[in-house]
């Protein structure tokens, strides 16, 4: 005959973005002085604002409501990075019909480094003849990374161990302007396939990748 209640009834809590469906995201206990069979409690998120995200699973043993992702949460997507949901128990053998109570959980997202920069163009490629002045510039690559804050910004870089060990490229690290930093040689190498790395801040740092292909052309 008591009815169940949470105390406090209110609640705020951090969730970051990457939860997968499933993951557990709070928990969340009413006080219920009944005892036996009276006292099982049934946990559930009322429809309503942000709802369709998350979902409760009641767990008999303990008497404690664990709340659950539902729906992938996006932080680069949302429009707002606060979401709200109304959590009810209830005693399904109170009287007339049952028992409840409600809480509301509020929760602030919080982005992750889960977007790698995308550099544009993907692939260049050009032909330039082996005379081509040091310090001619080959390429304006930009990139454009989805995350926020100092995870979205990134640096410009050359792969020189895998694609151009002799540093014959040279790149802006805030511009991504690609110059010509040593000689070109056809004898020595007539097609150089270099690759250029675009690397953000993140704690997790994700890197984009482009191609430059340069075809070099003799002169006698």
């Amino acid at each position: 005959d008591n009815i169940p209640f949470f105390m406090p009834n209110t609640y705020s809590i951090t969730v970051p973005e990457n939860m997968a469906v499933g993951d557990s995201v709070f928990s969340l206990t009413a006080t219920d002085m009944d005892v036996g069979p009276n006292a099982d409690l049934t946990y559930s998120v009322q429809a309503g604002q942000d709802s369709e995200y998350f979902y409760m699973d009641s767990m008999l043993e303990s008497g404690a409501g664990v709340l659950k992702i539902q729906k992938v949460i996006d932080y680069d997507t949302m429009l707002s990075h606060t979401l709200t949901v109304t959590v009810r128990v209830e005693d399904p053998l109170g009287t007339s019909g049952g028992h409840n109570d409600e809480a509301t959980v509020t929760m602030t997202i919080t982005d992750v480094n889960d977007n790698p920069p995308v550099i544009s163009p993907a692939v260049f490629t050009a032909n330039y003849s082996e005379d081509m002045a040091v310090g001619t510039i080959i390429m304006d690559f930009s990139a454009e990374d989805d995350d926020t804050g100092e995870h979205a910004n990134f640096e410009f870089y050359i792969d020189y161990e895998n694609t151009d060990p002799n540093k014959v490229f040279g790149v802006n690290r805030e511009t991504g302007e690609v110059r010509l930093r040593n000689n070109l040689d056809y004898e020595t190498q007539s097609m150089h396939t270099v690759h250029l790395l675009a690397i953000d801040r993140g704690e997790e740092p994700q890197t984009g990748t482009a191609t430059l292909q340069i075809y070099v052309e003799d002169i006698n």
